[in-house]
């Protein structure tokens, strides 16, 4: 426990709580230990460790049954990176319901980096679209979604209309996502993202660089996506790509 931290003890217990369960030290089903053996273990008070438990019930991470103790309940969902397309259509595919909720929609001038993600020129004109991604309701992740204006005019007033990318993309501009590059790395949640997300500060995210391409090798957008670890694994599957499944959450 770092007590100069500015992080109130209990949401400190809380997410070493989240992170055992993320990183499968504790699996769904498996009983956590006792009040008493947590408070030994974090080297808080029972008060502390309560609180740390009430918060993970009520985000349903964990269960009370009274007489037996108090059990893993969570299980993250799993995506198989296996072909070209849209969080949308995994999240219904898994059965789930998508939102987006718009942030942010600007026109901007393209940046050294983002010209070079979308193969454009320096400066070019560029729609910059900001939504928080939704799976039944509950925040998962923070899209930052960038098109060439040049190549797609208009598409601004589609997206935050809340219609999907990829399907904009077919119907008002004739192009077909072809594959995707996606660059996966590590980030913790800053304050920002932490209350976007419902999540704590520190909390660990994926950080998903994401390139789609058309059928003509055209660059057809540029996407950094910050996920919540906690409610998302990927799945990679190498050889055999058209034995690949989608594994449900149970």
């Amino acid at each position: 426990m770092d007590i100069n931290s500015t992080k109130p003890l209990y949401q400190q217990v809380e997410a070493m709580i989240k992170q055992d369960i993320v990183t499968k030290k504790y699996m769904s089903g498996d009983k956590l230990p006792t009040e008493s053996e947590l408070c030994e273990i974090y080297g808080v008070s029972k008060i502390t460790v309560r609180k740390a438990l009430s918060n993970l019930v009520e985000k349903k991470w964990i269960t009370r049954i009274q007489g037996k103790g108090t059990f893993v309940s969570y299980e993250n969902e799993k995506y198989t990176l296996k072909e070209a397309r849209g969080f949308d259509k995994s999240l219904s595919e898994n059965g789930h319901i998508s939102e987006h909720k718009i942030i942010s929609a600007t026109y901007e001038k393209a940046n050294k980096k983002i010209a070079k993600k979308l193969n454009v020129s320096l400066g070019a004109p560029l729609t910059h679209v900001v939504r928080v991604i939704l799976a039944d309701g509950v925040p998962i992740g923070l899209d930052n979604t960038y098109i060439s204006d040049e190549l797609f005019p208009g598409i601004m007033s589609d997206l935050t209309a809340g219609k999907s990318l990829y399907t904009i993309l077919a119907d008002k501009y004739n192009e077909t996502l072809d594959y995707s590059i996606l660059e996966i790395n590590g980030s913790v949640a800053n304050r920002e993202t932490a209350d976007l997300l419902n999540c704590l500060m520190g909390d660990p995210m994926f950080y998903v660089e994401k390139i789609g391409y058309g059928l003509d090798e055209k660059v057809l957008h540029y996407s950094v996506t910050t996920i919540r670890c906690d409610k998302v694994t990927y799945v990679i599957r190498t050889g055999d790509t058209s034995q690949v499944t989608q594994e449900n959450k149970k």
